[in-house]
């Protein structure tokens, strides 16, 4: 039996020449959906692993971004038309142990927009779960959700965002409870977005030696861009699961109501661009009293006799 590979490509699109069109659909997908990239920019040189070195395809700067808690991580994405190797796994692992979970590692051995495997060391051994990009259905973040390993189930958790919180203040439910677990037989995912299939859609029609097939992928960026700005993160099924689920937490009178807790209130100050010094507890802790600062100022000297 013959093995048939594909073959390699080189494609330009954008910026960039790709090594091959698996790589031009995937930044494709990544530019419809408005997520920065870099490709092929950065080589990790492991002495630790005898000097072993690994070029990701694909660097998201800041991808995965917390806007209440003003966290940040980095993302990097190999996309292969096979199975990872033992050696890549092992390497990519590697990469998280030294950052200490700062990096995120991804491969995705199928198809653009299809589900991946994301690494990190567990114990002394790489170990991989299932992930998928999804996009966050309050404020329009995209992000990559995980798989139970257990029993492969969806898991998206909460992204924390300020739109979230403002949603679960609304209803007056513990933001916690809003984490997507897929629990439920007719739970909707947030990987079915209207920018998320747009995106998809892109990267696997675009022909990159055709004028007309990369006019279509221009137009069905607009329309993802369209979209972002209205504010149209989810579909309407997603938009009325959430109602319904919120309104019954509401309902129960052992849901853990809503907690305007510092970092909320720090956000919202800093989403308002206030110049007013911000309310927060903990800004007020770091911030001496004013009128206690000036008063030392404001003391005669003493005379000398």
């Amino acid at each position: 039996m013959r093995v048939r590979y594909m073959a390699v490509v080189e494609t330009q699109y954008g910026d960039y020449r790709f090594h091959n069109r698996l790589a031009a659909r995937w930044a494709v997908f990544f530019d419809v959906l408005g997520v920065r990239f870099k490709y092929r920019q950065q080589t990790f040189s492991f002495t630790s692993l005898e000097n072993r070195q690994w070029t990701p395809d694909f660097h998201l700067p800041q991808f995965q971004r917390d806007p209440v808690h003003d966290g940040m991580a980095d993302s990097y994405l190999s996309v292969l038309e096979r199975k990872p190797s033992a050696w890549e796994l092992e390497t990519g692992a590697h990469l998280t142990e030294c950052e200490r979970f700062l990096e995120h590692v991804y491969f995705f051995p199928r198809g653009v927009g299809e589900s991946g495997l994301e690494c990190y060391q567990l114990g002394n051994q790489p170990a991989v779960t299932a992930c998928e990009f999804a996009q966050c259905p309050f404020c329009g973040t995209a992000y990559i959700g995980q798989f139970r390993a257990e029993d492969g189930t969806p898991y998206f958790n909460s992204h924390s965002c300020l739109e979230e919180y403002e949603f679960a203040e609304r209803y007056d439910v513990d933001v916690a409870f809003l984490d997507f677990t897929g629990k439920e037989d007719t739970f909707p995912l947030p990987t079915e977005s209207p920018i998320l299939q747009i995106a998809r859609s892109a990267a696997k029609a675009a022909r990159f030696d055709s004028q007309d097939s990369l006019a279509v992928v221009r137009g069905m960026r607009a329309s993802a861009e369209t979209l972002r700005e209205h504010r149209v993160f989810a579909s309407p099924e997603v938009m009325h699961w959430l109602a319904q689920h919120a309104s019954r937490l509401a309902a129960d009178e052992h849901c853990p109501r809503f907690e305007n807790q510092p970092y909320i209130v720090h956000a919202k100050h800093k989403r308002s661009g206030s110049r007013t010094p911000c309310p927060c507890q903990r800004c007020r802790e770091k911030t001496p009293d004013v009128s206690t600062a000036n008063l030392s100022e404001m003391k005669a000297p003493e005379r000398q006799m």
